[in-house]
């Protein structure tokens, strides 16, 4: 009787562990699928923009992503690790609202007070100042979705963080 348990006990954890490793898998081709299409696509479109563009506009157009992608960087403020460490164990089956709400709220704070202040950074990019609205929004946009990434991946959800970066975006 006691072996009996015991077995039962052992083939639970073992049939556990498969599912628990097949999920790891899982996750692990689509993170690594969805990294490698998004460097494919980014690729192949600089490669298109340089043979239709001139290095002027280029330039300007890769000054104005890199500018977004800092502001990203700066107002993540660690709540994309913090999330993927500590949603699993307190709401294993919820997106924060809370840190979606703050870090999009500072990257359009910030995103505005950058494009105010554009002439300091380059005056090439002083263009921007004609569609300054288009350029938040941009950045809110972004900034959600990386945010939502991020909830994504804590909630070890692979499939829907393939979705939003390849199809959505």
């Amino acid at each position: 009787m006691v072996f009996n348990y015991l077995n039962s006990i052992i083939g639970f954890k073992k049939i556990a562990f498969i599912t628990i490793k097949k999920t790891f898998y899982l996750n692990f081709l689509f993170i690594s699928s969805s990294s490698l299409i998004n460097a494919a696509i980014g690729f192949l479109f600089y490669l298109i923009a340089a043979r239709y563009y001139t290095k002027d506009e280029l330039g300007i157009f890769i000054g104005i992503i890199s500018i977004i992608n800092i502001v990203l960087l700066m107002t993540r403020f660690g709540l994309d690790q913090s999330i993927i460490r500590f949603l699993p164990q307190k709401y294993p089956n919820s997106i924060d609202l809370t840190s979606i709400l703050v870090t999009t709220a500072s990257s359009a704070f910030f995103m505005v007070i950058i494009l105010s202040n554009i002439e300091l950074v380059s005056q090439q990019l002083s263009i921007v100042r004609t569609h300054w609205i288009v350029y938040i929004i941009l950045t809110v946009i972004n900034s959600f979705f990386l945010q939502l990434g991020a909830s994504l991946l804590a909630m070890r959800k692979g499939n829907y963080y393939f979705i939003l970066n390849n199809i959505l975006i």
